[in-house]
């Protein structure tokens, strides 16, 4: 019995190590000089891009390559973010010009070009994709805020759900595009703009609701309320939009897909705390519980994932410091065993053990 016993308790301990692998190493980006940052965006090489404050601690875009963060500068005006960066090293974002407007950018082999407006003051753009094509959002001659897909050297307006305003929020490689858009109502719905058509994803039953990335298979991610008014990630795929859940707590948000349908965004625990999220094969895993406590660093907000796997985000360091962070994915971690794997193996070793005893 007590053979059986090592042998058992052995499994379970190797079946723990595996499940708690450390699966990513962590790095804190820091910043420009000043005293915060926060990462947006990765690419399928590793560029990094976001906003960090300069010794003035005014925001500025970033890019973060070879563990070096450089400062993209603004359009004449005082502060600036990087949203977004396609494989090619083109970066999307905003930044305020001359006037003390923000304008949509389109960074490009070290110049940044001001992509306008529909007749208003500012822009924003928030995607792009390897084809170069820009989403985002702009304001019209009567102050309206309509979202735009940047092709061609030109904004073009997507329209709305019925309503007044829309805004893009992500776009993948096919040019399909998501975002929010008012409707009659007036709600704020999720929508996908596709074949030059926008099209209404609903709610998980409340109100409102907003898309907020799309991977290359056309699959959704984004938040809306539930019917009793809570706020929850959701993947939308087949024409139906699922209910992630949270940590324990009552909101969540999912912000980003990549092609293996990995997501992540931020959700509240029970204790109602903000963490950052990992939602993969059908569970959703607070990225804090797979980095050393020894870093005394909190994950609150997964921005983004690119398709190695690597995340970007922003928590808070020892010193209660807002941070950008990246999580490289480690490949060489062990994989995870199936639980029907285990329980296999347990029957094998009780039935291997009993046949010994009764010889």
């Amino acid at each position: 019995m007590k053979t059986l016993f090592i042998l058992i308790s052995a499994i379970i301990i190797l079946f723990a190590e595996q499940v708690y692998a450390i699966n990513y190493t962590f790095v804190e980006l820091g910043t420009l000089g000043g005293d915060e940052s926060e990462a947006y965006g990765i690419n399928d090489s590793g560029q990094i891009v976001g906003k960090a404050s300069n010794a003035s601690n005014q925001g500025r875009a970033f890019l973060y390559e070879n563990g070096t963060m450089s400062n993209l500068g603004t359009l004449g005006g005082s502060s600036s973010i990087a949203n977004d960066i396609n494989n090619n090293g083109l970066i999307a974002g905003q930044a305020y010009n001359s006037q003390g407007y923000f304008n949509a950018f389109l960074y490009e082999s070290g110049s940044m070009a001001n992509l306008g407006t529909f007749g208003g003051t500012t822009s924003s753009a928030v995607g792009i994709n390897n084809a170069g094509l820009v989403a985002g959002s702009a304001r019209d001659v009567s102050n309206l805020t309509r979202a735009f897909l940047y092709e061609n050297n030109q904004l073009n307006d997507l329209g709305t759900l019925g309503g007044l305003h829309s805004s893009a929020m992500g776009i993948n490689n096919a040019g399909e595009v998501v975002g929010w858009a008012f409707t009659a109502s007036p709600q704020q719905h999720a929508f996908l703009y596709e074949n030059n058509t926008m099209y209404d994803l609903g709610t998980l039953g409340g109100s409102h609701s907003s898309a907020m990335g799309i991977n290359n298979a056309g699959e959704v991610v984004g938040w809306a309320f539930t019917a009793s008014s809570l706020q929850h990630a959701f993947l939308y795929e087949n024409n139906t939009m699922y209910d992630l859940g949270t940590l324990g707590g009552t909101s969540s948000l999912a912000r980003s897909i990549n092609d293996e349908g990995n997501i992540v965004g931020w959700a509240h625990t029970a204790s109602q705390d903000q963490h950052a999220f990992l939602y993969q094969d059908g569970a959703m895993y607070d990225l804090n519980d797979f980095i050393d406590p020894e870093l005394d660093f909190t994950l609150y907000f997964a921005y983004d994932i690119n398709e190695q796997g690597d995340i970007v985000g922003w928590g808070t360091n020892t010193n209660g410091d807002i941070r950008g962070f990246v999580l490289y994915n480690n490949e060489t971690a062990p994989a995870v065993p199936e639980p029907a794997t285990v329980i296999l193996l347990l029957c094998a070793f009780i039935s291997l053990y009993g046949k010994k005893t009764t010889n």
